[in-house]
């Protein structure tokens, strides 16, 4: 037994020689513009032909200018990043020192919480960086971080 077809679906049964269940696609109108007329006020657009190089083959089209991060905010960024690393390694040693029952646990909890404290702070940094960074461009004023 077929479902009844939906109103959306844009399938209409072929003759009834080809089966039950055959579909055939009906076509889309065609919705394309009419050809610009002779008379029309306006030229048809140019396309922009790609730079050639001095051998003659043509050059990739130009990429868009990848900005860069400005300095103070890459210098924290990268502070967080090795405060993280080395956060996560003295979490590990401290779970091996549990695991152990060693008396380097009390040592390394406390070497562990100073550094994930330092690291909260520096991700703080770097939101503060970046603000303070578009507030100088903000104002047209240059950074007091840039040389």
């Amino acid at each position: 037994m077929t479902a009844p077809p939906r109103p959306d679906d844009r399938r209409a049964p072929r003759d009834s020689s080809a089966g039950p269940g055959s579909m055939e696609r009906l076509s889309t109108p065609d919705t394309a513009p009419p050809p610009p007329s002779a008379s029309s006020p306006l030229p048809p657009p140019r396309t922009p032909s790609p730079p050639i190089d001095p051998i003659g083959t043509p050059l990739p089209p130009p990429r868009r200018a990848h900005r860069r991060m400005p300095d103070e905010v890459r210098t924290s960024v990268v502070r967080t990043v090795i405060l993280f690393g080395c956060t996560l390694v003295s979490s590990m040693v401290l779970a091996m020192s549990m695991i152990a029952g060693s008396w380097f646990t009390a040592f390394a909890l406390l070497v562990m919480l100073v550094l994930a404290v330092v690291t909260a702070c520096s991700g703080l940094e770097i939101l503060v960086a970046r603000q303070v960074h578009r507030e100088h461009l903000a104002r047209g004023e240059p950074c007091p971080f840039d040389p």
